[in-house]
């Protein structure tokens, strides 16, 4: 049976025959030791799927009594999901399923558990035996020895030791991904007369210090101005750029970082007049800015950045034998930016 209706109804019928043997837990929240690959839910999705009865189950750490060990991962493009409890004899009960998505199969799981918690369970009923999985296509998993899911005994390898090979991971908070790497279309004005488009290629790496959130950010940049009047010059700007932001405010998929920004480089001015005159000089300014962030999959986000903009070298545009400066730049100027962000890992 395949697609969601199929397995939830497959998941109805397993729950309800696990549920018929479960022990009640005494008021206490059962306590899930949780495991997932990459591209399938988290701890955190997965205990959002529980209502009912299993509302208010809490995912397990080393320490903690486990009632019940849930693993959902990929096998030959194709997802499985495994439910394990200890019985009274101390030998675990298994479930399995497969289905096309791990969304679908964490949905499966859920419901398993939801109604092996319910209320109509025994307390006193027959210890349960050990159950051969419910679906042939299901793809093996790791051994129940590797995770231990009992009740009374811990996990077997400490917290230091590696885990092994073919087990899948224990599942731990989400870690955002640290290194960003992407291409921005940026827009300056104030230093000179008209708007500099440029584009600028960076590579981002998230400290968390010394908040959470909390990223450093160095690029590349290449601006132009073009003009043939008011002044009739073309100005080229180009060097690098370091940015600093403290602090991240996230509510997933968005993100709000206020930021510092450097710029240092060379600039190059050539006239496009009759005489045809050039000048070069070095360009420092700093910036304030807020920085968006909408993250559109795991690997992919979109951003946008304003703010104002202070040149620490304030170059004037001189005409040749003309005393007045044809521009000077303002003390503060505006600087914004859209762009593109890959995450590497």
């Amino acid at each position: 049976m395949s697609g969601r209706r199929g397995i939830a109804l497959c998941s109805f019928v397993l729950g309800g025959l696990w549920s018929s043997t479960a022990s009640a837990f005494e008021g206490e929240p059962p306590s899930i030791w949780y495991r997932s690959a990459d591209g399938c839910p988290d701890g955190a999705a997965f205990i959002g799927r529980l209502h009912g009865a299993a509302e208010g189950a809490k995912l397990a750490s080393v320490a903690d009594r486990i009632d019940f060990v849930v693993t959902l991962g990929m096998k030959d493009g194709r997802a499985f999901g495994r439910l394990e409890r200890q019985t009274a004899e101390g030998r675990a009960a298994v479930r399995e399923l497969g289905a096309t998505t791990c969304e679908e199969v964490a949905d499966a799981i859920a419901l398993t558990l939801t109604l092996a918690l319910e209320p109509s369970s025994s307390a006193g009923a027959a210890p349960m035996t050990p159950a051969a999985p419910t679906s042939s296509s299901a793809p093996p998993v790791a051994s129940p020895s590797s995770i231990a899911p009992s009740a009374t005994v811990a996990p077997p390898a400490p917290p230091s030791a590696p885990p092994p090979p073919s087990s899948v991971p224990p599942d731990q908070p989400a870690q955002p991904q640290r290194w960003l790497v992407g291409s921005e279309l940026t827009a300056d004005k104030g230093s000179l007369s008209g708007i500099v488009l440029g584009d600028r290629l960076f590579l981002q790496f998230r400290t968390d210090v010394p908040w959470s959130g909390a990223t450093l950010r160095v690029a590349v940049f290449f601006a132009r101005r073009s003009s043939n009047k008011d002044p009739p010059v073309d100005v080229v700007r180009f060097g690098g750029r370091v940015e600093a932001c403290p602090i991240s405010l996230e509510s997933a998929p968005f993100e709000l970082s206020p930021c510092l920004g450097f710029d240092a480089g060379n600039e190059y001015a050539r006239g496009t007049g009759s005489t045809a005159l050039s000048d070069s000089a070095s360009w420092l300014a700093a910036s304030v800015f807020a920085r968006g962030t909408w993250s559109v999959s795991r690997v992919v986000a979109l951003e946008a950045a304003a703010g104002p903009a202070f040149p620490l070298t304030r170059n004037e545009l001189l005409q040749a034998g003309v005393a007045q400066p044809l521009n000077r730049p303002e003390i503060i100027g505006l600087s914004a930016a859209l762009g593109v962000a890959l995450r590497l890992r």
